[in-house]
């Protein structure tokens, strides 16, 4: 699936291990039924009703009109472990006390309705990366990608490295991955043997991040910022950041791309042009906290630090400026993403909480 501006389709790593990529870098329920879900202030749990054998998912109320969540961000979801958002549908993959199910949450009527009831008898590891288009939703596990037919409700494996997988990216007709040995690979989604469409220059490929943006694939590989056409071809390098540097991801916008990379010297958010030159420098990022923690829109980036015990979500203009803060809270935060109607991202508690802030 391509990627639009707001970063909206992105897949999103499991906080619990994306988190700890900086630190790494510098020294690594009851059964519930489909409910309607509106956000409620961030103090008050989440209810899920009870239901019985017979009820219909399609049958649910539409939920009341959203809260404020200006000043205190909304309650989503609980026992997240990643989610995506396109074309104004939020995808999860949630888990409960004897299942992991994918659940679809509608931005507009609140209505959830569940994909796959279970994905454990399907999955052989933890679930690393999560993308979605308008006919399937690609689950990618270490070395492993299962695609789910969404009107099917059915799931299919489509493949398997040795190396392990760090991102995925769904079009009309393939699979792209991102793997542990610098390579950005392609699969039919009919099936079929993989092919080595790149590889990046990088030795650990550590931070990797891969984006679709008209007809290339855009991937990173430590300080290196790359394009290489989906139906293959030569590989371009768009910029090369300073050898210390390691970019933790990349955002395409416009006539740019943006990026957040970790420095000795603290974190740092840039932008390039898409056609390739000259990294130029947006606003200074303090310590970013993981990959997937930057997101672009109209008018201004947003980015995720650590601030001593607890985190901060940073802004600042995507022309450059002097960053903001727009939320501080305890605990660690991950997985950032910019939705029509706010910001969303994980809050790591015993539950991992999906939360929403209004956009700024």
């Amino acid at each position: 699936m391509e990627r639009d501006r707001l970063g909206l389709g992105r897949a999103i790593v499991p906080g619990a291990v994306r988190a700890l990529l900086p630190l790494v870098l510098l020294a690594a329920c009851a059964e519930p039924r489909a409910v309607a879900i509106a956000p409620v202030p961030s103090a008050a749990p989440l209810e899920i009703a009870p239901i019985d054998a017979g009820a219909s998912r399609a049958d649910a109320a539409p939920s009341a009109p959203p809260p404020s969540c200006a000043r205190t961000p909304c309650l989503v979801a609980s026992n997240v472990e990643l989610y995506t958002i396109a074309r104004r549908e939020l995808f999860m993959v949630r888990e409960y006390a004897a299942r992991t199910a994918l659940v679809r949450h509608g931005l507009d009527d609140g209505i959830d309705a569940e994909l796959v009831t279970d994905l454990r008898p399907a999955l052989n590891d933890s679930i690393v990366a999560l993308e979605v288009d308008a006919d399937s939703v690609a689950i990618a596990t270490s070395f492993d990608v299962l695609l789910v037919d969404r009107a099917r409700k059915a799931s299919v494996p489509l493949f398997h490295d040795s190396w392990a997988i760090t991102d995925v990216a769904l079009d009309p007709t393939s699979l792209f991955v991102l793997t542990r040995d610098c390579a950005v690979k392609k699969v039919a989604r009919a099936g079929g043997s993989p092919i080595v469409l790149a590889r990046g220059t990088g030795k650990s490929c550590m931070g990797l991040s891969l984006r679709l943006d008209g007809d290339d694939v855009l991937f990173s590989s430590e300080h290196t910022i790359s394009a290489v056409p989906r139906a293959g071809g030569a590989v371009r390098t768009l910029a090369t950041l300073q050898p210390d540097s390691t970019i933790l991801d990349i955002v395409p916008n416009g006539a740019f791309v943006y990026a957040l990379a970790m420095t000795s010297r603290g974190s740092v958010l840039v932008r390039v042009p898409r056609s390739g030159g000259r990294a130029t420098d947006v606003a200074p990022a303090g310590m970013a906290t993981s990959t997937h923690a930057l997101a672009v829109d109209e008018q201004r980036a947003f980015w995720l630090e650590i601030r001593g015990p607890g985190y901060a979500l940073m802004s600042a203009p995507k022309d450059g400026g002097e960053p903001i803060v727009v939320r501080r809270g305890a605990g660690s935060i991950s997985s950032l993403t910019s939705a029509p109607d706010g910001l969303y991202f994980l809050v790591h508690t015993p539950r991992n909480d999906l939360m929403r802030l209004d956009n700024p």
